[in-house]
């Protein structure tokens, strides 16, 4: 049996003590008397709540406990580790290969590091909530507890996670519906996930690169009609998929929504394009080719130094 407590006043080998701070606090929780026996064995367990200020320096980068370490509450360390360690990889990846300036790694610190710092406060607050010592049962935060119970769940799906202030997103454009920059793309429901474009998207979306989306009107692919037909070559790191509601022959790139639930759930018409990171989230959305060339431009740190691709 395992319990967390913050009274700094027990010892940690003190077991009748330990019995009866236990015995306390169920009694208060059940709201009956509660006898806890003498355990056999106990241990002292110290939650620190540290983070570092900085994940890259230099050729060094830290990630996970090594970046952030904190009360096990909510159980996110480990999903914040490979949120950390995946952050990283596909910017990695970019520079080994040649297809990105080493200023991208920049983008991993000033991704990642308010993101530990949130994960800090979040639990924090959690053992703030669970550790009551007091017997008025006050120390807990001020909003209800259904507001507290939706925040956690929020916060511990990880759904919520978004870089607005990123270098890699590129603010407005759209026509306000829909994920925005810097947001997840993929904020569906179960049965949208469902659909005959949806399941084709996600499963083109796993591949680990950047995804350009267009969204046709019934023009053939690559006409001088297409959303990105003016915008220039685009660069070599990039996937193109078109997104339509009317069937055509255009291969892989070509993703088919008869029923619309892709445009819908994005809010994108016809003419829109979105640029979609490795991780799944939006950099940047809105209409035409020089928009287009113009987000493009933005990314400065994405700039490659090998031939374009048309």
């Amino acid at each position: 049996m395992a319990t967390a407590g913050h009274d700094r006043r027990r010892a940690a080998d003190d077991p009748e003590q330990i019995a009866r701070q236990f015995s306390a606090k169920l009694s208060r929780a059940l709201g009956r008397d509660t006898v806890v026996e003498r355990p056999s064995w106990a241990s002292k367990f110290t939650i620190q709540q540290r983070a570092v200020p900085a994940m890259r320096l230099g050729r060094c980068f830290v990630s996970g406990d090594a970046a952030h370490v904190h009360s096990p509450a909510s159980g996110q360390g480990l999903n914040t580790g490979i949120q950390d360690a995946y952050n990283l990889a596909w910017k990695l990846a970019m520079v080994v290969h040649g297809h990105a300036d080493a200023t991208l790694l920049d983008t991993y610190d000033a991704e990642r590091v308010p993101i530990g710092q949130a994960l800090l406060a979040s639990t924090g607050e959690v053992m703030d909530t669970i550790m009551v010592d007091k017997a008025d049962g006050t120390g807990g935060p001020a909003h209800s507890p259904r507001d507290f119970q939706r925040q956690l769940i929020r916060n511990m799906s990880g759904l919520a996670i978004a870089y607005p202030d990123s270098p890699l997103t590129v603010p407005g454009g759209g026509t306000g519906g829909g994920p925005r920059p810097g947001e997840r793309l993929t904020q569906i429901r179960a049965a949208d996930a469902q659909s005959p474009g949806w399941t084709i998207l996600r499963e083109k979306l796993r591949s680990p690169a950047w995804h350009l989306l267009v969204f046709a009107g019934s023009e053939e692919p690559g006409g001088q009609d297409h959303p990105a037909a003016g915008a220039g070559p685009l660069p070599v790191w990039m996937e193109t998929l078109t997104i339509s509601r009317h069937r055509h022959d255009g291969g892989d790139r070509r993703v088919w929504d008869p029923d619309g639930t892709v445009h819908d759930t994005l809010a994108a018409t016809d003419g829109e394009w979105l640029l979609v990171r490795p991780d799944g989230h939006l950099s940047a959305r809105g209409t035409g080719d020089a928009g287009l060339r113009a987000a493009l431009d933005r990314l400065t740190s994405l700039h490659t130094a090998e031939p374009a691709r048309a």
